[in-house]
């Protein structure tokens, strides 16, 4: 089965992102609405035979594991939490409650293992935000929670600004708007998950988008932002000190006028 051989290839150097890259591949060959989507429907559909069935689905599970606890997996949070966020998109959690009807040792071994990991780091990720839990199917949760990180802080007006933003996004029932959105979640999915040198753990659908040079590039635009007005600033204290330089002169010339009309008097 390709599901044994694509997990095996996650434990080889190299391999974890050559099978994503091979997820993708899949993905437009298959034109799959998203990657994964066959892999799901693999997973929930019934053959009617017991043990080609399980061994199938043990087989998905096992690469889904291994997809998600290997490659960057292995170190990084914020990389599983985005690439288990698209299996959970796909409904894999109500699939695993039903694969648990088959009582299987070696099959539940693996749900045990998804759920394991996925509770170990839900509950990391809640401590970021001194919590036990977050509801990532609560749109109202996960906005209360960003907008409390964010208030009175330098980036709120930033954040207003981009739901400011959304509300103006075009949005029709047909056409290209799905298209905006999805730039949308690309450019802040990499923002999460690329690392120091700008290179994407998993697979970019953005080309040559680097987060760390386009943030150094608004740095710079702000510094020189900065510059220009610190110089404003020192223009205006500079024309303020000349203004009141000449009202001395000119204090200094009334006195000096008053003090020649007394003499000559």
């Amino acid at each position: 089965r390709s599901s044994d051989l694509l997990g095996a290839v996650c434990l080889v150097p190299g391999g974890h992102k050559k099978v994503l890259e091979s997820m993708l591949h899949y993905q437009k060959h298959a034109s799959e609405r998203t990657r994964f989507q066959t892999l799901i429907n693999d997973l929930d559909r019934s053959t009617g035979r017991y043990r080609d069935e399980v061994n199938l689905k043990t087989a998905i599970m096992s690469f889904i594991n291994a997809v998600l606890s290997k490659g960057a997996g292995l170190e990084s949070l914020d990389f599983r939490l985005h690439l288990r966020y698209e299996f959970l998109m796909l409904g894999i959690q109500p699939v695993i409650d039903k694969l648990r009807e088959h009582e299987n040792s070696t099959l539940d071994r693996h749900l045990d293992f998804f759920e394991m990991l996925r509770n170990e780091d839900e509950l990391e990720f809640a401590k970021r935000y001194e919590l036990v839990h977050i509801d990532t199917k609560s749109a109202t949760q996960m906005f209360e929670l960003t907008k409390k990180r964010l208030t009175h802080t330098e980036a709120y007006p930033h954040f207003m600004s981009i739901l400011h933003h959304c509300l103006q996004m075009p949005y029709k029932r047909s056409g290209h708007t799905i298209h905006y959105w999805l730039l949308l979640d690309r450019i802040v999915q990499q923002i999460v998950i690329q690392d120091e040198k700008g290179q994407d753990p998993d697979l970019s659908p953005l080309g040559n988008f680097d987060v760390k040079n386009v943030v150094r590039m608004l740095v710079n635009e702000n510094e020189v932002k900065q510059w220009k007005e610190q110089a404003e600033k020192m223009r205006k204290e500079h024309h303020e000190l000349q203004q009141k330089f000449e009202k001395k002169e000119r204090e200094c010339d009334a006195k000096s006028q008053e003090m020649d009309e007394i003499g000559r008097a």
